[in-house]
Parts: structure tokens; C-alpha cells; sequence
């Protein structure tokens, strides 16, 4: 859906699938985060490791030869790092609950 609104609206729509690819490319350090803290290998890692790939290939390609304009990219960044940190403090308000409500039963 974002991809298909930037191809119909163009110009300043390229920030919601770029915010999107942001919010993937931290979900990718959340799971890097993840395996080091836990010494497990977390299951998100692997294809996380492509969504870095994607990192890359926008920078590199798209942010640094001009094609995405600098204002975009950064608030594209804001937005998909706000949309991380709600998905990230998500889960530790579910866990908490959980745990609480697991605590009560005993």
C-alpha cells in the first residue's frame, strides 16, 4: 500500500514507504539487540540481515545522489523510529501485564 500511494501521489509520498523501510531496518537491530542480550539466535535476525541490504542500497543509491531529498529521508526516519518505539514499548507493557496477571494467580 505504501509503495502503491508514492507510485499514484509521487513527491512527498516517498516518506511513507521510506519510513516503513526505517521501521524494518530497526526492527532488524532490535533482533541483533536481542540475540547478543539473550545468547539465543533470534528468529527475526536472518531477515533482518536483507532489510540492511535495503539500508544500503537506499542510501547509497537514492539518498546520497540526490533522488530522495534529505527533509524526506530524515522525517521518513522520525516517523519509522516512532513506529518502532511503539511496537517495541508495546511489548514490554503486554510482558509486564502478563507477568502481573500471571503473579496474581498464585
Amino acid at each position: 500500500m505504501a509503495i502503491i500511494s508514492y507510485d499514484i501521489g509521487g513527491g512527498r509520498w516517498i516518506i511513507f514507504p521510506l519510513s516503513l523501510a526505517v521501521e524494518r531496518i530497526l526492527n532488524g537491530i532490535w533482533h541483533f539487540g536481542e540475540t547478543i542480550v539473550t545468547h539465543k539466535f533470534s528468529s527475526g535476525l536472518l531477515a533482518s540481515i536483507l532489510t540492511w541490504i535495503l539500508a544500503y542500497l537506499l542510501i547509497r543509491y537514492s539518498l546520497l545522489p540526490g533522488e530522495i531529498s534529505s527533509i524526506d529521508f530524515f522525517v521518513a526516519f522520525a516517523i519509522g523510529t516512532l513506529i518502532t518505539v511503539l511496537m517495541i514499548g508495546s511489548l514490554f507493557i503486554i510482558k509486564s501485564k502478563t507477568m502481573k496477571h500471571s503473579a496474581g494467580r498464585q
